[in-house]
């Protein structure tokens, strides 16, 4: 039930061969020779099973890669995600595949990899650009793979470089809110909330109640308050307007919008960027700019004509500031509605057709007929007015009943039009009715054809409604289910082209122990802290953080509370480093090294990281109380951490170090003289020492033109040309390119193979 799906009991081995520990394990770390100092064990080791380590992985990995770190301010500096490049490597193979082009399974031409790259540092105004793309093709096969894009990723750090302007602008109108830095969120709430709140105070305004009432009869007057309210709200939007008008010059806005610039590096016409005056432009006509503009024009206006004395008349530009509340549709959560109903209208404009033609048609045909059923009657000429003949009246004086005439409603064609929208929209507002038998006839036929041919349309337009909702919420959740996808794959991936970025995670879940031998249920989860850890090879690090706990809705759907804090101290073993790297280099290492030599870890080609890893549970404070029987009994909290202190692989990736932290039983009981319980918090103190060893290939990239270059030019042989020779040259280094990526296969392979022998040998143990 927990994210690793292990038993988090403490499994020990037990008889005669308890005290064994396989050379690879990774759930029990070997001594490192230049450790003297006895490691202090707190807890147990959580064993599992092979079928168990891909889920394992796969969440750590996401956990690190899920974390992202908001800044205060827009940086000047966006980093690329790896989860575009994956879309981009996705979009191009979609494309390729919708053309008919030949393709093979994830691989690329090397011409179109060249060709989005190339494209991409163009719109990222790159001085460098792309190089030359034939050395990542390492088979040189002229196919691309993941792989080479991931190189890409790694060897070159795409970034978006932000100017000034696009800094600010950024600032106060950010395309997207989750990425958003912490002054951006701010404005845009504070925004938001000052828009409802001036809506408000406008409307109330007009309350009686909330006017100040004049003395000599005239008409009352806003109250001073919400003037200066308003006035207020309008100067904060004018210079949230004007902001973004005197920086969008200078922005950038394809690099902003994925879809814009997937479309253009993707893309095979000529890229054609906008100039400043263009933006500008196109910043005046944008929908949400005018909507802003015609919010904030009327205020400026009304105040210079207020001052004039003739604001008062000027109703109408008061009832425009209302459109200053469409601003708050810019938020995501509210935009999804105007989508749909947007689509909607899009998709039905034939049933629309046909609703304002059946419309029009019933208007004219029962506004022409009620006209001649009781508009053309007696005519009044001191009226001059059709009257329609009405109930008959009784005369006391004749006693007799006599005919009785009242001003017509409909004196024209036209004049029954509002009659008949009424009817047919089934409102009937009773201002106008037929009292003749005639007159109620042709009312009976405008109703029935309302009900009957204007509600087919209005069915065809309720039904694609209901048809755009389910679409886009099936949109939305295969948008969801692809990007996890890529995510997954991503995560997947780096383990193999790149085990070294997992080296330095860390994963700690926080459970309730219920006192059962079964596996952990997913209720008894109360929250996790991802870490990211400073692992240097140069000089010790000691930290000591307090984070909060993170809910986990893979695991179960929960909001959870609580902080931990956690102390870890590094300490490399730089000596033993220096003495693997000088073997590498083909130096034979001095008698008695000790101390480390500076050297070049681009030379050596490894990731090379040895050391030791004190990891220290101290408390955790704010914590659930997840026994609804009983407030006053405060859970067993333990903790789970997951880690990786060899680069040791099995079948499906990197094997972790899964350690399980003593339990905190009661409110009052104690279990070790370093446990105890206080305040709804745990109290560990629970310690262990992991002994780190990686030391796995970098990524590296050979730079063939390079070397092609650094060859040099054999001598002529007898009887050649220089065509010959530049042949025979290129011949010469094509071999050595297949060579080498031949060589680099057998390397990875024994490699694996290795991993796989050390595997079995700790699976029979």
């Amino acid at each position: 039930g927990s994210s690793m799906d292990a038993a988090h009991r403490p499994h020990t081995k037990k008889g005669k061969d308890a005290s064994k520990t396989p050379p690879s394990t990774p759930n029990k770390p070997t001594k490192d020779p230049h450790d003297n100092t006895p490691a202090k064990v707190s807890g147990d080791d959580v064993l599992f099973k092979g079928w168990e380590l891909p889920k394992i992985n796969m969440r750590l990995m996401t956990a690190s890669m899920s974390t992202k770190t908001t800044t205060w301010v827009p940086p000047k500096e966006q980093e690329v995600p790896l989860l575009f490049l994956r879309q981009l490597f996705s979009q191009c193979l979609y494309e390729r595949e919708k053309r008919g082009e030949e393709s093979r399974e994830e691989l690329l031409p090397a011409e179109v990899f060249h060709r989005v790259f190339d494209r991409l540092f163009f719109v990222l105004h790159d001085p460098q650009g792309f190089e030359e793309g034939s050395h990542y093709d390492s088979n040189n096969d002229g196919w691309i793979s993941w792989k080479e894009f991931f190189h890409v990723y790694r060897r070159r750090h795409i970034t978006i470089k932000l100017n000034f302007c696009e800094r600010v602008y950024l600032a106060f109108d950010s395309p997207d809110p989750s990425d958003a830095s912490f002054l951006a969120r701010f404005i845009s709430y504070f925004v938001l909330a000052a828009i409802i709140f001036s809506s408000i105070c406008f409307i109330l305004a007009t309350l009686p109640e909330l006017q100040d009432m004049q003395g000599d009869g005239q008409k009352p007057k806003t109250a001073e308050v919400f003037g200066k309210i308003d006035v207020i709200c309008l100067m904060l939007f004018t210079f949230e307007y004007l902001v973004r008008l005197v920086t969008c010059w200078g922005v950038r806005s394809e690099l902003f919008e994925k879809a814009t610039l997937m479309s253009l590096v993707t893309g095979h016409d000529p890229i054609v960027l906008p100039s400043s005056a263009t933006r500008l432009l196109y910043f005046f006509i944008a929908i949400p700019n005018l909507i802003d503009l015609a919010a904030i024009l009327p205020g400026i206006i009304g105040l210079f004509l207020q001052d004039s004395g003739n604001g008062g008349g000027f109703v109408v530009l008061r009832l425009i500031r209302l459109t200053r509340i469409f601003r708050a549709f810019k938020n995501p959560a509210l935009t999804e509605p105007v989508i749909v109903i947007a689509r909607t209208m899009e998709q039905s404009t034939k049933a629309l057709y046909v609703l304002v033609f059946n419309m029009f048609l019933g208007i004219v045909i029962f506004g022409s007929l009620m006209f001649l059923a009781e508009g053309q009657g007696k005519w009044d000429p001191s009226q001059r007015k059709y009257l329609r003949k009405g109930a008959a009246t009784w005369n006391p004086e004749t006693l007799e009943w006599e005919d009785y005439y009242e001003p017509s409603p409909w004196q024209s064609i036209p004049s029954s039009f509002w009659w008949a929208i009424v009817t047919a929209t089934t409102v009937g507002y009773g201002d106008e009715y037929p009292i003749t038998p005639l007159g109620k006839i042709v009312s009976t036929f405008t109703m029935l054809f309302s009900l009957i041919i204007l509600a087919l349309p209005v069915g065809v337009i309720g039904n694609c409604f209901s048809t755009v909702w389910d679409a886009y919420a099936y949109e939305r959740e295969e948008f969801t289910k692809t990007l996890e996808s890529e995510t997954n794959y991503i995560t997947e991936s780096t383990q193999s082209l790149d085990p070294s970025c997992m080296s330095n995670l860390m994963l700690i879940e926080v459970w309730n122990d219920d006192n059962s031998d079964a596996r952990s249920c997913p209720s008894n989860f109360m929250g996790e802290v991802k870490m990211s850890m400073e692992l240097p090879m140069t000089c010790q690090v000691s930290k000591t953080q307090i984070l909060p706990l993170e809910a986990n809705h893979d695991i179960i759907q929960r909001s959870v509370v609580g902080k931990l804090m956690v102390h870890y101290k590094w300490t490399p073993y730089e000596s033993e480093r220096v003495y693997d790297a000088r073997v590498l280099k083909g130096i034979q290492p001095e008698a008695g090294l000790t101390e480390p030599q500076p050297e070049d870890d681009n030379d050596v080609g490894t990731f090379d990281l040895r050391g030791k890893l004190d990891i220290t549970i101290i408390n955790a404070e704010g914590l659930m109380n997840l026994d609804c029987s009983d407030h006053s009994n405060p859970p067993n909290p333990y903790c789970v951490v997951l880690l990786y202190p060899k680069n040791l692989q099995g079948r499906a990736g990197l094997v972790p170090t899964i350690w399980r932290t003593p339990s905190v039983f009661g409110s009052r009981r104690v279990t070790t003289p370093f446990i105890c319980w206080k305040d709804n918090g745990a109290r560990w103190h629970a310690h262990r020492a992991f002994n780190f060893k990686w030391c796995t290939p970098r990524v590296v990239e050979d730079n063939w033109d390079k070397t092609f270059k650094e060859v040099s030019k054999p001598k002529m042989r007898e009887g050649e040309n220089g065509d010959e020779v530049d042949k025979r040259m290129v011949l010469v280094v094509d071999t050595i390119k297949r060579l080498s990526a031949e060589l680099r296969t057998v390397k990875e392979s024994v490699h694996g193979l290795a991993n796989r022998v050390d595997m079995l040998a700790y699976e029979e143990e």
